[in-house]
Formats: C-alpha cells, structure tokens, sequence
C-alpha cells in the first residue's frame, strides 16, 4: 500500500492571531504546518524541513516577504509562494509577480479561497514527497545567510567573489534537487513494474538491477554535490581556472553518474525484450527512460560551466534532436502552458554543426525559462525552425510579462547577482552557444521574451560523411 503524503504548508506573518487562525485552518484540512514571524525565522523552517508551499506575509519585519522570495529562488528551491497582505499595491504585486510568485491575495482572506489557491498551487507545482534529503540543510542556511550579509553590506569578500558563490552554490542545490526528483520518479516506476509483474522472477530480477543503479547514482550524486559545494576554492578566476587535482576527480565522478544512466538505460531497454511485457509495464518504463535523459540534462548543464569533458563538434539533425526534447520536456511542463513546434522548412532533417548534447542543454534551458516567466493561464511557448542559406535558426518565445531592463543587462554575466534563482541558465546557453560558433540575440518587451540561436549549416562533404 502506497504511504499517503501529507503536504508541508510554512505560514510566515508577523500576527501571531492570523498565523494561528490559518494553521488551524490548514490543519484540519490535512495539512502540516510550519509557523514563522519573518523572513529569518522562514529561512529557518526551509533550512531543517522539505516545504511544499510557501505562504507568506509581504510586510514583514528583519526580513520581508520580497526579500524572502528572492532567498528562496536564489537557494535553487522550486516550491509555489503565494503572497497574502493587507497592502495592495501596484507596485508590490508586480514585484512578488515578477520574481515568481504563485498568487498575490488581499487581505481579509477567505477561507475556501485561500484552501482553493492552495491546492492549484501544489497540484501545478507538484509535492516534494518523501524523497529524502535534496541537498544539504547546512549549505541552504548558509546561503540565505550570505544573501542577507550581502544585502546588508557586512560580508567581507570581494563582492563579485561572493557573488559567484553564491550563484554557483545555488546552481548545484537546483541540480541536485532535480536528479533527486527524477530519481524519485524512477524508483516509484521501478516498484510499479515489480507489483504489476506478480511473480514473474524474470520481470522482477530485471527491476532490482535497475534499483540498485538507481541507489547506485543517488550515492554517487551525494558525492559529487559535496565536492561540489564543500570542496572546491570557488575565486572570480572560477571554472576557468580549478586545481588539476580537482579537476581530475571531478571528471571521475560525472563519469561514474554517467555510467550509472547508462546501465539504467540498458536494463530498462532489457526489461522491454522480455516476453509479454504489459503495456502498463511499458508505461513506466518510459517514465525510466526520460528521467534518465532529464537527468543527463542536468550533468551536461553541470559539465558545460565546470568546462569539463567538453564534447566536440559534429554533425547534428535538428530534427532528431527536438524530438528527443519534446519527450522529456513535454512531461515536465506545467499544465497551463502550452509547447508549440513549428517547422518553416519542408526538409525531413536540418544538418548543422554543433554537438547534440549541447544543443540539447541550451534548447531544454530556454523552454525551462520561458515556462518560468508564464505564470498565468493561457501562458504559450512558441518553438520555431528556420533553415537559411548558411545557418539555420531556431528560436523560443513566450508571451509572459517580458525581462525589466535593469536584470536584462546583466543576464550574461557569470557573477551579477539576479532576483530569481541562481541566474546562470542564460549566461551558460550563451557561453555554449559562442562555443558552436554560433549566434545567440535575446530581445524582450512587455508582450513576451524571444530568444533566437542560430548555428552553423553542416558542411556537405561533413554532412554526407556523418550519413555513411
């Protein structure tokens, strides 16, 4: 019997009254709550315990609820905050909006709708469940701590040094938190096949070996988030320059995940050769699949700002590649965007030069971008294909409330700190895209963010070579 999951609500108001009148009124409808007067005493609660929803007061003593959010996204946490204050403000509502906040509420507060608000929010965002520790509680704390010493001007390293730690810090707690998840959806799937395979030893012996490789690359990605934010003298000369040393047993480490993936692709695609295997079986199976290729995203997201292992350019078909993004991006999607694919050639292939795992990161992080600034319903993602002469063009829009020009010019930078997350997605998909020789243009207003890359046409002597 599946365990129930009950989902963990953090309240954070300075009055105490409506903080007891709302957990009481979460708690009797099933939920747990955690309590806290501010913003420092959030970061507490978010520091020790896995929050599935955040809601939050906006003005608020030590630390108020703009700034709370901005901790938050910068951690590399992904929970929905919903906003409930007695000011309602233009300016503020646009502020929390724009930073990612789920909804904006005014006080007084209904009951039916704030339960009402509350449940969209985790049904859209999904619960953490009890997927184990994501990544270490004492790195989280110690970077909302740094954060609020930056703000405060007490910090005493260098600010772009700072800057970057936290940023990369940040990066990698949203990876591992990633991979965490998609290893949770693969062990789930895992235990499904075994209880639909009854006692059938071959479908069942096949199971074990892909949870055991599954345990195996959640031990090694422990590892490998440690060295990570542990380990590494993180300076304004970082990646570009790491320890020879470091760089080494780096190296080692995202091979051995990687060949953790790969065994699991193997055994699921040997679990499938397996006689009458039921379309259900097949079913998760497929959620095996994609989490792996997900979590090969996440690795080569990692691989490409560390500058290590870097593949090398070769002939890629567009074609084959939004294919494959499609399968594990679609999925992923919250359900009020929608992904449009448009093809303005009428070719079967689009050859260019570049490396398909690259291209892959840098196409699946601008989708990931464009779905994060839609908020609302009816938010759309455009995808478009255009083959020219001597480049071909692939380009990704969304309608959603565009990028303020003060964060738009500092979106490339390795070590400028952003009001949302860890800031490093655009400056990494450039920095790839550059090493395509190809180019990459971002122009953004109030009804939306196109962003366009265009890469290199393969040359035919290359192309022909690659087809035989």
């Amino acid at each position: 019997m599946t365990k129930h999951y009950k989902k963990k609500i953090l309240l954070v108001d300075d009055d105490i009254e409506f903080r007891k009148a709302m957990a009481r009124m979460f708690e009797k409808s099933g939920y747990i709550v955690y309590r806290a007067s501010d913003g420092l005493e959030a970061l507490d609660v978010l520091s020790a315990e896995e929050i599935d929803l955040v809601i939050s007061d906006l003005r608020m003593p030590s630390l108020d609820g703009t700034e709370l959010i901005v901790a938050i996204k910068r951690i590399g946490l992904s929970m929905p905050i919903i906003f409930v204050t007695a000011f309602g403000e233009v300016e503020s509502y646009m502020d929390v909006m724009n930073l990612g906040a789920f909804k904006y509420v005014n006080k007084p507060v209904k009951a039916n709708e704030i339960l009402s608000i509350a449940k969209e929010a985790l049904s859209e965002f999904g619960a953490t469940g009890e997927s184990g520790e994501l990544f270490s509680s004492a790195v989280r704390a110690e970077i909302a701590r740094l954060e609020i010493e930056i703000a405060e001007g007490r910090k005493k390293a260098e600010p772009e040094e700072v800057s970057l730690q936290v940023r990369f810090v940040a990066f990698c707690a949203a990876i591992a938190h990633g991979m965490k998840r998609e290893f949770m959806h693969m062990g789930n799937s895992v235990k499904t096949v075994a209880e639909l395979a009854g006692d059938r030893s071959d479908v069942c012996g096949q199971c074990g070996v892909i949870k055991n490789h599954v345990q195996r690359a959640e031990s090694l990605l422990r590892n490998l988030h440690n060295h990570l934010t542990t380990g590494l003298p993180i300076t304004v000369d970082f990646p570009e320059v790491i320890p020879e040393a470091e760089e080494t047993k780096l190296e080692l480490e995202i091979r051995c995940l990687q060949e953790e993936f790969k065994h699991i692709a193997r055994s699921v695609n040997a679990l499938l050769e397996l006689s009458d295997v039921q379309s259900d079986m097949r079913e998760q199976c497929g959620v095996i699949e994609t989490g792996v290729g997900y979590s090969m995203f996440l690795l080569q997201r990692l691989q490409n700002y560390l500058e290590i292992d870097q593949p090398v350019i070769t002939t890629v078909d567009v074609f084959e590649i939004i294919d494959r993004i499609e399968m594990l991006i679609r999925p992923r999607l919250p359900s009020k965007v929608e992904l449009r694919i448009q093809f303005d050639c009428n070719k079967k292939e689009a050859l260019v030069s570049a490396n398909a795992e690259q291209l892959m990161m840098v196409l699946i992080e601008l989708i990931n971008n464009a779905s994060d600034a839609l908020r609302r319903k009816g938010g759309a993602i455009k995808f478009q294909l255009v083959e020219r002469d001597e480049d071909t063009t692939i380009s990704v829009k969304d309608n959603g409330p565009g990028i303020p020009r003060k964060r738009k010019a500092n979106l490339f930078r390795k070590t400028s700190l952003s009001k949302s997350g860890h800031g490093l997605g655009l400056y990494l998909s450039k920095k790839v895209i550059d090493a395509l020789r190809g180019d990459f243009d971002l122009k953004t207003s109030k009804k939306g963010t196109i962003i366009t890359i265009s890469l290199p046409k393969a040359a035919r002597e290359e192309a022909r070579n690659a087809t035989n």
